[in-house]
């Protein structure tokens, strides 16, 4: 939308009074880009009829490159101009810093919990399961040791002795994986609430990259303009 608010200091209309003209337009991408030919605003995609002569065309949008051109107006000419902006270097630079940023906030907060969550999850279903093999083999282990000293012959003790020490010893084998995998596993919960409060703290001590784009050309402008025979002086703004 343009608004445009006009202020009549006086207007002079001359019959017969022709000057030669051309017609220029222009074409930005972004569309929304200020377009200022000398001290004119114009309106992307929209012809206007200017005197013949030299005129500096200057065309930008917030974090774009500012385009300047000199343009030749003859008379009866029909001059069409594209311009594409492209991002400015520094605004270019801040978008892969604030990615940068965004991704090692996200990891930071994100990435410890679950992990170590699934880690203790992991060593505590291996711990239970660690633990049923000890209760297993403790009972064969006690059945061990009940035939042994029930035995009556010589023969039977010898051999009721062996099976009792195989069962005793697998036992303790087993009894001191069970111990491990409880170290390991409450291990893993105290290192993993350690690490994820490290990078919490990390995260909010990230510093959000900054970014501020100059105004290279404004939508308000005051200028002199004549249309068929008016002069008039021209107060705008483009919204």
């Amino acid at each position: 939308m343009r608004l445009t608010i006009t202020i009549v200091f006086f207007i002079l209309i001359t019959a017969g009074y022709s000057q030669k003209k051309g017609t220029l337009k222009v074409i930005t991408n972004p569309r929304t880009a200020i377009i200022r030919l000398d001290t004119i605003l114009l309106k992307s995609n929209t012809p206007i009829q200017i005197q013949s002569g030299k005129y500096m065309l200057k065309v930008w949008a917030p974090n774009k490159k500012l385009q300047e051109q000199e343009i030749t107006v003859v008379p009866d000419s029909n001059i069409m101009i594209l311009k594409t902006l492209t991002f400015q270097d520094d605004y270019l630079s801040y978008q892969k810093q604030l990615k940068k940023y965004k991704f090692k906030r996200f990891t930071s907060r994100f990435l410890p919990i679950p992990v170590f969550v699934g880690l203790s999850v992991f060593n505590f279903k291996r711990m239970s399961s660690v633990s049923e093999e000890v209760d297993i083999q403790y009972n064969r282990a006690v059945e061990a040791e009940t035939v042994f000293n029930e035995s009556v012959y010589l023969d039977d003790i010898e051999s009721n002795r062996n099976t009792f020490n195989h069962a005793k010893e697998a036992y303790n084998k087993e009894l001191s994986s069970l111990n491990q995998a409880k170290v390991i596993a409450y291990g893993t919960v105290a290192v993993g609430a350690i690490v994820s409060w490290y990078f919490l703290r990390y995260a909010k001590r990230l510093e959000k990259p900054n970014y501020e784009d100059k105004t290279l050309l404004s939508h308000f402008n005051f200028n002199y303009q004549e249309n068929n025979g008016v002069n008039t002086f021209v107060l705008t703004y483009n919204f």
